[in-house]
């Protein structure tokens, strides 16, 4: 597509020419306005979309926008997408009504965002443009009836068909998928690309709806989709969804769909496109893994620092307790303070291994002030001492979120500001407290609907920012760190982050000022309810279990958890000696727990050869990696429950007896 730039900001332009020709399209640009209408004047092959920004010298966008529409009326369609850094509603329609602008992207724009808003322009091209080609065939037609004295004429069936061969060609070549749904929600066509991307044959769709193609997840999606689209709420667009293909794997789209009309205005169906993001999200994983690791790599020091302060307390008080157990009230304290260590490491580990690998965002009800001081605690040890860390947390509130993913909104924001002060010192400075976002007091959080928010700000007294770099600090690849120390994605992901829970980010700086970064989550109506642990309930039983671990000590340690539960224990270090016993006595066990990770024969395969033996066996598997990463493993369907080593006594007997008691 052939695309002309409009934009008096030099990097700003460049970088639009970057993206605009790494997606294939062939760009031309123009200082400012006036040079832009001069050269459209001038074009023998005019461009097909005009991307603008709004305030520019000799000619502002809607301006160069207005003029542009008055000389192409007849013309094909042009498609006009202004950025702008305005964000006030009454502007923007004024500008749309004046201008005859399309869309808009607010600065500083998402990628994703801008690409998706190119593509649905192409799209909304090729349907103006077959639209206008239809208009005058009509027209010509009309003419020709009204000379041949026929008043009301229909179109013949060979102009009909004319006219649907113009279409199906479209449509048949097109990249995209291309489909149309009866008002019943079902297939009535779908195009080629269909059987290009997801394997399945034309006829192996119609008739069909999404939910036979979509992920059990998704089905919430679509049906909000096809209800929007049903009410008449008009273009539907990106929305997410995943399909499954032919032979089993996923891809994932971007969804779109319009109501298609009748010459009353009733609603016949719904026409919509299928765009393929597989490859852009993957890729996007790909990224944010990488700044998850380089954001390890900071925490190093202070995790280490850490584990040490652990290690410390559970030997500092082991020992006590062993000099005083003639003191049952001191040796009590004593095993209460290594009971907390050892919880403490074993949530930090969780943390870890959550934060640094592959794992699905999980959302739940979430107080995210612990997190925070959880951050500060990890910071403190690897900054410099002429960095001091302060915080104030007020009335915190319960947000919907998923909370390795809130950490790593943290530990980049906190990180960044420290570095800006590594050199000079200063204060690095987080506050969180709750707000309430109205139409009267927008300020930051322009962008959102009103109600109940957490406001988190991360603040420093660093070199700050100039004008230039804070226009592109959400950019990926943009980094003003020397080569080596970043990805210049640790600031993209953040944005990506909080916009995909509904929130907001913003960021003030001035140089020499320091920078001040205000993250807004919505807050929710529920109310956290934390179990107190003098309240738990061990439940207990008389069932006889099969342990198995290779650790001589863990085995132990379960055995004798186990058998004050009042369950009859048999423990095993070795699969294979465990498979050995149970195949003499395949009876004898009411429940099975096996670690995962051992050698010869692991968690997975020994599950494998109980079931074999005994379909009907409930298995627990005790495992130091995420059960979302274990149910992906093959074999996963034999398994029960999932146990996160290292587990509490109160967690592993209740769990047993929530499997025991469905038997």
């Amino acid at each position: 597509m052939r695309i002309l730039i409009a934009e008096d900001n030099l990097i700003h332009r460049e970088v639009l020419k970057s993206y605009l020709k790494n997606w294939g399209h062939e760009v031309i640009v123009a200082d400012d306005g006036l040079e832009a209408f001069e050269l459209f004047e001038s074009f023998q092959e005019m461009p097909e979309m005009l991307v603008t920004d709004w305030l520019m010298p000799k000619m502002n966008g809607l301006e160069l926008a207005r003029r542009i529409r008055s000389i192409t009326a007849n013309a094909p369609y042009i498609y006009i997408l202004l950025l702008t850094a305005k964000s006030d509603t009454k502007d923007l329609i004024t500008g749309f009504r004046e201008g005859g602008v399309d869309d808009y992207v607010v600065k500083p724009f998402d990628i994703t965002e801008l690409e998706m808003r190119i593509q649905v322009g192409e799209r909304i091209i090729h349907l103006e443009r077959a639209h206008r080609e239809y208009n005058r065939d009509l027209k010509r037609q009309s003419l020709e009836s009204l000379r041949a004295e026929v008043a009301q004429r229909r179109l013949t069936e060979e102009e009909l068909r004319a006219s649907n061969e113009r279409f199906q060609s479209l449509s048949e070549n097109a990249p995209d998928i291309i489909y149309t749904l009866g008002t019943d929600g079902t297939f009535n066509y779908v195009n080629p690309a269909w059987e290009n991307i997801l394997g399945h044959r034309r006829e192996e769709v119609i008739g069909k709806t999404f939910i036979d193609f979509a992920n059990e997840e998704d089905i919430k999606t679509y049906t909000d989709f096809l209800k929007q689209v049903r009410e008449g709420q008009g273009i539907m667009s990106d929305i997410i969804m995943t399909l499954l293909h032919k032979h089993g794997t996923t891809r994932v789209f971007n969804i779109s769909g319009a109501p298609n009309l009748n010459s009353k205005g009733h609603i016949t169906g719904i026409v919509g496109l299928l765009k393929d993001i597989t490859e852009q999200q993957q890729l996007q994983r790909q990224l944010q893994q990488s700044q998850k690791m380089e954001a390890i790599g900071t925490l190093a020091g202070g995790i280490a620092h850490d584990f040490n302060n652990i290690l410390g307390a559970i030997r500092g008080y082991s020992e006590l307790a062993s000099l005083n157990l003639h003191d049952t009230e001191k040796v009590k304290i004593h095993i209460g303070h290594v009971l907390k260590a050892g919880l403490r490491a074993s949530e930090l580990v969780r943390q870890i291994l959550a934060f640094s690998r592959h794992i699905k965002p999980e959302r739940k009800l979430l107080d995210i002030a612990p997190i925070v001081k959880e951050v500060l605690n990890l910071l403190r040890a690897p900054l410099p001492s002429t960095i001091e860390i302060q915080r104030f947390i007020g009335e915190s509130g319960v947000i919907l979120a998923d909370p390795t993913q809130i950490h790593q909104v943290l530990m980049n924001l906190c990180t960044n500001a420290a570095h800006a002060m590594r050199d000079t010192g200063g204060i690095l400075e987080v506050n969180l407290l709750k707000i309430e976002v109205n139409e009267k007091k927008m300020g930051d959080a322009a962008d959102l609907k009103s109600g109940p928010y957490l406001q988190l700000t991360v603040s420093d007294t660093g070199q700050g920012m100039d004008t230039q770099t804070l226009n592109q600090i959400f950019d990926p690849f943009f980094t003003t760190k020397a080569p080596g120390e970043g990805t210049g994605m640790g600031l993209s992901v953040v944005h990506g982050i909080i916009k995909d829970h509904n929130g907001a980010i913003s960021v003030h700086s001035n140089l020499g000022q320091g920078t001040t970064f205000r993250v807004y989550l919505p807050l929710v109506d529920e109310v956290v309810e934390i179990e107190d642990d003098a309240a738990k309930k061990i439940l207990r039983g008389t069932e006889n279990i099969l342990l198995v671990d290779d650790e001589d000590v863990l085995v132990n340690l379960s055995i004798e958890m186990l058998t004050y539960l009042g369950y009859n224990a048999t423990g095993f270090s070795s699969g294979a000696k465990a498979l050995e016993t149970f195949q003499n006595t395949p009876g004898a066990y009411d429940l099975v727990i096996t670690d995962h990770t051992m050698p010869n024969m692991n968690g997975i395969q020994l599950a494998q050869e109980l079931h074999r033996i005994r379909p009907d066996l409930p298995i627990i598997l005790s495992t130091g990696f995420s059960k979302q990463m274990m149910a992906k493993k093959d074999g996963a369907s034999h398994i029960s429950a999932y146990v996160m080593k290292p587990f509490e006594m109160y967690e592993l007997a209740t769990l047993i007896r929530k499997i025991l008691d469905k038997l």
